[in-house]
């Protein structure tokens, strides 16, 4: 018995029709279909992961600045300020 996640080995994924799917990958299909439609700039991809990453960094801020101490923090920001 093939497991849910196989796919029909005769074919490759991207050539399936929706038909030949199980159950769990039609509502996927259907959800998200993956086809050449797509029309992602190169700006798209870099402007997120960007944000990822300044994202990542100002929600580490705060603690960070929690482990500075009271005098430090208030150097740092004074400083920052002053920039």
């Amino acid at each position: 018995m093939e497991s849910p996640n196989s796919f029909n080995s005769s074919l490759p994924p991207h050539n399936q029709t929706i038909v030949e799917k199980s159950e769990r990958e039609k509502k996927i299909e259907e959800w998200l279909p993956i086809n050449a439609d797509r029309s992602a700039k190169w700006w798209y991809s870099a402007f997120h992961n960007v944000t990822a990453m300044v994202g990542a960094g100002v929600l580490g801020l705060p603690y960070a600045m929690s482990q500075l101490g009271c005098n430090l923090n208030k150097d740092c920001k004074l400083k920052a300020c002053k920039a």
